[in-house]
């Protein structure tokens, strides 16, 4: 009887796993479709200031003949940001963008890749691999979405060795930003970046909001004071970056760290610190360009550019 149970349970567990692997494919197509909309916080530099990002879909069009979705930007984030104006399309869980550097279409994303797989992008500077390091499913507004934990990586060129992490959702994308194609500055560049997605949707799937912003369209922008709390040093850094917070300050508002790479990713949260001399191992951080900001009762007080050499 025992093992009756046994087996009915795992025939069970098997019928589960098939009907959700079923599902997630068969939800896999159906990218920016008509009405789709995403909302993304720019940042700016250098300062706490915030304004919005916009990308909706706007008609379609024939280019090689392939169908494409037009997208359109309002704002997009400098030097790795993609055009103004994108064109796109679908076949077999692959999403295509058009790449008039090269007058070809490029992958954008491959729903189809798992753990271990990857897809080159060429760059005019470089080839940028995505590596997926693992796949995961997660259920929103009641669809079943796979999640790409996703490495992307320059394979050659000058910034060989290079990379950062981001996620990839089916339907909505690169949680940073939906277009990732770095220009050959990027990694000194300190004009505007992207810090995530604050909502996606579109009129089947409806609204998806990330809880980074309160609201989609909305950002207050407010401006930093006290500039001479924090001072932060050596920049470049190669082993640890050292932060010198004001004593008094310290004393009555705690200090809270956050560091972010290039692209706006979160790479260290919430490091302790205390009033004085602090010290941030870095040494196991990629070089490139990545940014520091101090919060105190939720406000960003200091903000700066640092390169991890």
């Amino acid at each position: 009887m025992q093992s009756s149970y046994s087996f009915l349970k795992i025939v069970l567990l098997l019928v589960v796993t098939f009907c959700l692997t079923f599902q997630v494919n068969a939800q896999s197509t159906g990218f920016a479709p008509e009405g789709a909309e995403w909302h993304y916080t720019l940042r700016i530099p250098f300062s706490s200031d915030q304004v919005y990002m916009r990308i909706y879909t706007d008609g379609d069009t024939l280019i090689d003949d392939k169908e494409c979705t037009i997208l359109r930007k309002e704002k997009l984030p400098s030097c790795y940001g993609g055009k103004p104006t994108e064109y796109i399309y679908e076949e077999d869980s692959v999403v295509y963008f058009y790449d008039f550097n090269f007058n070809k279409f490029q992958i954008l994303y491959d729903y189809t890749k798992t753990t271990g797989e990857f897809w080159n992008v060429q760059l005019p500077f470089d080839t940028m691999q995505v590596y997926i390091d693992s796949v995961d499913v997660v259920e929103i507004n009641g669809v079943l979405l796979r999640i790409q934990y996703a490495k992307y990586q320059f394979t050659e060129g000058p910034f060989i060795g290079v990379w950062f992490e981001n996620q990839i959702y089916e339907r909505i994308g690169n949680t940073n930003y939906l277009f990732i194609y770095p220009e050959e500055d990027y990694f000194t560049c300190d004009l505007p970046y992207s810090e995530g997605l604050r909502c996606y949707s579109d009129p089947e799937f409806g609204l998806y909001e990330t809880g980074e912003a309160s609201s989609c369209d909305y950002t207050p922008i407010t401006t930093i004071e006290n500039h001479d709390i924090i001072q932060s040093f050596p920049n470049p850094a190669k082993d640890f970056l050292y932060l010198d917070i004001n004593s008094n300050d310290c004393l009555s508002q705690p200090t809270s760290i956050n560091l972010y790479n290039a692209l706006g990713g979160l790479i260290l949260q919430n490091i302790k610190t205390q009033c004085g001399l602090n010290a941030i191992k870095v040494n196991n951080l990629s070089p490139g360009i990545y940014y520091l900001q101090c919060n105190q009762n939720g406000q960003i007080v200091f903000s700066q550019k640092v390169v991890i050499e």
